[in-house]
């Protein structure tokens, strides 16, 4: 894990759960080996020039749910 993350997430140097940030980390560097520009254009607005606002809730998963696809709308998840 970066020394970096590990310091921000925890000064002790001690993060139980080290092994999904390693996990988080290896997939980001494969997604971003494969990223297609073309596809996902952050220059671009959304599609269906929408912004859609709901809770910060992990099991909601908007894209399923909506039928959406990435790049047709704006998500804002609130937290409390």
């Amino acid at each position: 894990m970066n020394s970096i993350l590990a310091a921000a997430l925890n000064s002790s140097g001690v993060f139980p759960f080290k092994p999904f940030i390693d996990q988080c980390c290896a997939q980001n560097a494969v997604y971003a080996r494969t990223y297609d520009e073309k596809i996902y254009d952050a220059r671009d607005s959304p599609s269906k020039h929408l912004v859609i606002i709901c809770c910060m809730d992990a099991r909601i998963d908007l894209f399923r749910i909506l039928g959406l696809q990435p790049g047709e709308v704006h998500i804002i998840q609130n937290g409390e």
